[in-house]
């Protein structure tokens, strides 16, 4: 397993398909701040964001699903991930910024909502 210097992204090679005790830990911290930057986010912006980086879903099926239309969800999204980017910015150490990659929120604890 490979890790990237500064972290931003943890990269699995062929040796093993799991990352390292250090690469573990560090990812079930990043996962834990990001569950609970998003814990933080008003509702809408909160089922906006759940609904599209964890259920995966495309934006015509969250305005659906939620009854707004689709530049709403837009809107909502990119005001979510820009709460979530300041929030979790400066929060590791020796690091200026954790990338707020939401797929790393299934890595660990998958509890969000």
């Amino acid at each position: 397993m490979e890790l990237s210097g500064d972290f931003d992204e943890v990269v699995l090679t062929k040796e093993s398909d799991e990352p390292n005790p250090e690469a573990s830990h560090f990812l079930k911290v990043q996962s834990q701040l990001i569950n609970e930057a998003i814990e933080k986010l008003p509702i809408e912006f909160r089922e906006v964001v759940i609904l599209r980086e964890l259920e995966e879903l495309s934006y015509k099926e969250i305005a659906s699903i939620t009854g707004i239309p689709i530049g709403t969800v837009m809107s909502r999204l990119s005001r979510a991930r820009k709460r979530l980017s300041v929030c979790l910015r400066g929060v590791a150490p020796k690091q200026p910024a954790i990338k707020c990659r939401i797929e790393l929120v299934q890595a660990g604890n998958n509890r969000v909502a």
